[in-house]
Parts: structure tokens; sequence; C-alpha cells
């Protein structure tokens, strides 16, 4: 345990790539099982801007350990997830909430992948909206 510990320091400090990590391990990734799901923008009115992609894999078992990237986890179905933030009980992120809406309107996971399965993934700008001195996000899509 003590070992790979050591090994996701050197990733997070940037000392060890994941390709170096996978080969050194002598593990290979089955990316027939992981599907491109989403690509969110951070809107251009912030300063510190991401582009990020998202991925739908399913989860092997077991509880991920806790590390410094963390502060707590649990695992919730989007309905739950939703009704949190709803209440005031769980912050989120706007691509964070409109996924798990999306989400929420399937009835299992093998839909979900099937939905999504081969589906061209365009970018997605979080544009802020100004009305009546509130701020909205609104996504839109990049062609």
């Amino acid at each position: 345990m003590r070992a790979a510990r050591a090994r996701r320091e050197s990733l997070l400090d940037g000392s060890l790539t994941f390709v170096e990590l996978l080969a050194e391990s002598g593990v290979r990734l089955d990316a027939s099982a992981v599907v491109y799901f989403s690509r969110w923008i951070t809107p251009v009115q912030f300063s510190r801007r991401y582009d990020t992609r998202f991925f739908l894999a399913r989860h092997p078992g077991g509880e991920p350990e806790l590390t410094r990237e963390h502060t707590a986890f649990a695992w919730l179905d989007p309905a739950d997830a939703l009704a949190r933030f709803a209440a005031g009980r769980l912050p989120m992120l706007f691509p964070t909430r409109t996924t798990l809406e999306l989400l929420d309107r399937f009835r299992s996971l093998d839909e979900v992948f099937h939905a999504f399965q081969g589906r061209v993934v365009k970018p997605i700008l979080a544009e802020l909206i100004f009305e009546a001195g509130r701020v909205r996000p609104a996504p839109v899509v990049l062609e």
C-alpha cells in the first residue's frame, strides 16, 4: 500500500506520467470499457479556464481511497445527488448538475452506455447569462 501511495504522489507532483505508471506496472487499459461522454469548457468571463472531458466507466467495486485531492466521498445515484443539491446539502458545479440531470433520465447503467456509445461529443461552453441583476449559466454547444 505504501508503494501505491508513493506512486500516486509521483503522479500528483508530475515526476511520473500516467503512461509511465502503466508501463512500469505492466497494466493495459481496456479502452473499449470507457465511453467518451461530454466535454465542458469554462465560461470566457472566468480568469481560470478549463477544458474538461468526461467519461463513463463502470466502478470495479470496493471503496476509493481518500487522498489529498478529496475531502469526502459518497456513492449517490443521480436523483439523490440532485435532491441533496436542491436542499443545499451538496454543492455542485453547473456541468455536474447538468450531467446528473441527464443521467437521471435513464433506468440503468446499461441504458446509459447504450445511449452514448459511439456518439460524437461536441464541446459545451458554459456561458454566463446576466438577467435582472442575477447570473445564471447556460450550456452552449459548440460546432
